[in-house]
């Protein structure tokens, strides 16, 4: 099967922990968020920790950024980037950005549930980037 052509550019290796320190301050403030139960923004944070830990990955491994308005093709370009035992990241990765559209932009509020569980696998993914580093 061919790999999608997605749209990325060239970063220096070196940066990637730039964007990994802007995922564990994104981490951290939604932290702050559950506590003060923000749980909208808390979300927000949690997405944004995510696919700044998704850019930090691909950008320590392969040197380059995904740059297509679609934040669900940096899920494929890390797919293609990665081993196929990174399945359960791709997939918490997924259900991550997946919801990014609808607490931004959407007329509903997040639940105190919802906030928890999209903190739990911002959590574990940004744990499971700091492996790289």
């Amino acid at each position: 099967m061919i790999s999608k052509k997605i749209k990325s550019s060239a970063v220096e290796k070196s940066d990637a922990s730039n964007y990994m320190k802007r995922a564990k301050e994104l981490i951290e403030s939604m932290r702050n968020n559950l506590i003060m139960e923000n749980w909208n923004a808390a979300v927000i944070d949690g997405v944004h920790a995510a696919i700044s830990a998704n850019d930090a990955v691909i950008v320590s491994i392969a040197g380059k950024r995904c740059t297509s308005s679609h934040h669900i093709d940096a899920v494929e370009l890390l797919k293609q980037s990665l081993s196929k035992d990174m399945l359960p990241d791709l997939i918490r990765l997924r259900r991550i950005i997946n919801i990014k559209s609808h607490v931004e932009y959407g007329p509903s509020l997040v639940t105190a549930k919802e906030a928890q569980r999209v903190a739990q696998d911002a959590e574990r993914l940004i744990t499971w980037a700091e492996k790289f580093f």
